[in-house]
């Protein structure tokens, strides 16, 4: 293996936003075993006042020797309702690779995040799962998390 990977990221950030990305190169192998992977992201974060936005998108790249692309998406907004009460809503995709059917993946969530005491969460949402095989597959999750 003679070849290097070559990584980077950056991005800007002040109270209200954050902007930023990266990229990773690496090509491995030799003689007809060559392998080659690509990533790149991008990643954001806003806010106003009680609104808050997160974002990210990423984009993958594989060859080996034949080429597969894919890519993960995520979306959420968050409004506080009152100190301890934030409503969400989320959107999820991915696709580990475009050229293939049956492997897409969209979600979208509804919930609301509690923190009801210091150190303690408690997330309720509904998860609509909507996958490219014909199934129903929506959720409702209830997670805490306590720290110590």
């Amino acid at each position: 293996n003679s070849a290097k990977g070559v990584s980077a990221t950056g991005g800007i950030k002040n109270q209200s936003i954050w902007l930023a990305g990266s990229f990773f190169h690496n090509k491995t192998g030799q003689g007809g075993t060559e392998l080659t992977k690509e990533y790149v992201g991008v990643y954001t974060a806003y806010r106003i006042n009680r609104l808050a936005f997160l974002g990210e998108w990423d984009y993958t790249s594989t060859e080996t020797p034949s080429k597969t692309n894919g890519y993960a998406a995520f979306a959420e907004v968050s409004f506080l309702v009152q100190k301890g009460i934030a409503a969400k809503i989320k959107y999820d995709a991915y696709d580990p690779n475009q050229d293939s059917s049956g492997d897409r993946l969209l979600r979208y969530t509804l919930g609301v995040d509690l923190y009801p005491a210091p150190h303690t969460e408690v997330f309720i949402q509904y998860r609509n799962n909507r996958e490219e095989v014909d199934r129903r597959n929506d959720q409702i999750l209830v997670m805490t998390h306590l720290y110590f």
